[in-house]
C-alpha cells in the first residue's frame, strides 16, 4: 500500500491542547486512521479530564466526511520506576482504556509489551534490571528532560505485534454513540487564527517570523517537524514598549498558542475594554511551546474586541511570540 504519515504531534502537550488544534492540524488531512498519544503528558490530569479531551478528539474524528479509524496509544513514561509514578499513569490509562472501549476502538499499552520484553530478554540474562533495560530507551538530560529516541523502535514493535494480531479490528471506525462524558453532551468546535492573519492589527514594533525557526535560535529552540502548527506565520514584538494586538470574535473562549523563548513576558487581555485576563510566553523549558489559559468571552453570539496588551518586562531582552489564537465554540 502507499501510505502517507502525517506527523501532527506537538511535544510536551496535553490533550486538551490536542483537541483544540485537531481540526487545524488532523481533519484536513482527510485520514484513513489516527493514532492519538497522550498517556505520558495527560499523567498531570485527573481520570475525567483525560478522557474529556480524549472524546473529544474521537468526536471530531466521527464527524469527518469520511470517518477514519482510531487507536489509542498508551506511551510509558520514562520515570516509572519511581515510587508512585506507574500507579498515577496505570489510572490515567484505565480510564482512557474505558472510553476506547465505550467506543469500540483499538488501543496499544506500549508499557505492557516493554513489560514482556523485558522478561523475554531477563530469560537470556538474569542479571538485567529493570533500570539496565530502560537505559537503552531513555537518557536523563536534565532535571526534567528526557531523550527518549532510543525507546521508538520499542514503539514500533509494540503497535507491529498489535496491528498484526487483528488488522480489520484496528481498521474499524469508533461506533456512533451518545457522549460518554456529561460534558460533552453539547459539541465543541474550535478554530484558529494565525497571529498573521489579516483580521489582527498590530500597534507597536512588530516583525513576521516565517516558520520553522531555526535550531538554536533563543527564540524557539524546538523540534523543526513541530513547527507546522505555526505554518500561518509568527508575529514577534521588537520592543515591549507600546506593543499590542486586537481582534474581533464571537467565540466563547480564546487562548493562544505561542512559541517558547528563554525569556518572555506576559501581556494582559481586555475584552470590550474590561481586563479578562493574562496572557504569556515563557515556560520553565524552552524546548517546548503551550497553549495560554482559556480567555472567556460574553456568550452571546456577537463579536467582541479583544485586545492584547505586552506589560513591561521587569528584565531586558525579553520577547512575546504569539503564535496562534485557537477559538473555542459549544454548539
Amino acid at each position: 500500500k502507499n501510505i502517507k504519515i502525517v506527523n501532527a504531534g506537538l511535544n510536551g502537550t496535553m490533550s486538551e491542547f490536542g483537541a483544540s488544534r485537531f481540526s487545524r492540524d488532523v481533519t484536513p488531512a482527510n485520514p484513513d486512521i489516527v493514532f492519538i498519544e497522550f498517556a505520558v503528558n495527560d499523567e498531570k490530569y485527573d481520570a475525567l479530564s483525560a478522557k474529556l479531551y480524549m472524546e473529544q478528539m474521537v468526536m471530531q474524528c466521527n464527524r469527518m466526511e469520511k470517518k477514519p479509524a482510531v487507536v489509542f496509544l498508551f506511551a510509558p513514561l520514562p520515570t516509572e520506576t519511581v515510587a508512585g509514578t506507574l500507579q498515577s499513569w496505570e489510572t490515567e490509562v484505565a480510564s482512557k482504556k474505558e472510553l476506547a472501549d465505550y467506543y469500540g476502538i483499538k488501543t496499544v499499552n506500549i508499557h505492557d509489551y516493554m513489560m514482556r520484553d523485558y522478561e523475554k530478554q531477563k530469560a537470556a540474562k538474569p542479571a538485567l534490571t529493570l533500570s539496565q533495560y530502560y537505559d537503552t530507551m531513555y537518557k536523563k538530560t536534565g532535571e526534567n528532560t528526557w531523550d527518549v529516541h532510543g525507546g521508538y523502535e520499542k514503539y514500533a514493535a509494540a503497535i507491529n505485534e498489535a496491528i498484526n494480531a487483528d488488522l480489520e479490528g484496528f481498521l474499524k471506525t469508533p461506533k456512533n454513540k451518545t457522549a460518554f462524558c456529561q460534558e460533552n453532551q453539547k459539541y465543541t468546535e474550535y478554530t484558529s487564527i494565525s497571529a498573521a492573519d489579516a483580521r489582527i492589527t498590530y500597534s507597536g514594533a512588530w516583525i513576521k517570523r516565517d516558520a520553522p525557526f531555526v535550531i538554536g535560535d533563543d527564540n524557539a529552540a524546538l523540534n523543526d517537524r513541530h513547527f507546522e502548527f505555526f505554518k500561518g506565520g509568527i508575529m514577534q514584538a521588537i520592543s515591549i514598549q507600546d506593543a499590542n494586538f486586537e481582534f474581533k470574535s464571537d467565540a466563547d473562549a480564546l487562548r493562544l498558542a505561542y512559541v517558547t523563548s528563554k525569556a518572555g513576558c506576559s501581556a494582559t487581555v481586555y475584552v470590550d475594554g474590561k481586563e479578562s485576563g493574562v496572557w504569556r510566553t515563557v515556560s520553565a523549558n524552552a524546548n517546548f511551546h503551550f497553549p495560554n489559559a482559556w480567555i472567556e468571552l460574553p456568550k452571546d453570539g456577537k463579536k467582541h474586541t479583544v485586545k492584547v496588551v505586552l506589560d513591561k518586562p521587569t528584565e531586558s531582552n525579553y520577547v512575546f511570540n504569539a503564535g496562534t489564537i485557537i477559538e473555542k465554540r459549544v454548539k
